[in-house]
């Protein structure tokens, strides 16, 4: 697949951008799937590669849920200022944070110590 069988979408267009900015190729005839010095993937590892840049967003994602949360229990004000990734409305950390030394049910409180 090469960039030109892309539809024009706006997640084109970002990909595009995206691309450019990191010097990789953006023409039609470019591949779509390109390592960091846009070599296209062997056929045999584009399933490999796909599922480590899904572990590799499952990973972003959670430690940015963890760092959110300690933002919300640090500066309750803060969550005004976060806005989630679109697709993540509805997840656990869209609510608003909880009472300090309490949690939503099914999460795990933790204990913060004053160190003064």
């Amino acid at each position: 697949m090469v960039l030109g069988d892309l539809p024009d979408t706006a997640a084109t267009r970002a990909l595009l951008r995206r691309r450019a900015a990191l010097g990789l190729g953006t023409a039609p005839a470019d591949p779509a799937l390109a390592d960091d010095e846009g070599r296209p993937f062997p056929p045999g590892e584009i399933p490999l590669r796909l599922r480590f840049a899904r572990s590799v967003r499952i990973s972003i994602d959670g430690n940015a849920h963890f760092c959110r949360g300690l933002l919300r229990t640090r500066y309750p004000d803060s969550a005004a200022d976060q806005a989630p990734r679109s697709g993540d409305e509805g997840h656990p950390v869209d609510a608003a944070p909880a009472a300090h030394g309490t949690a939503p049910a099914g999460h795990p409180t933790t204990t913060r110590k004053n160190i003064a």
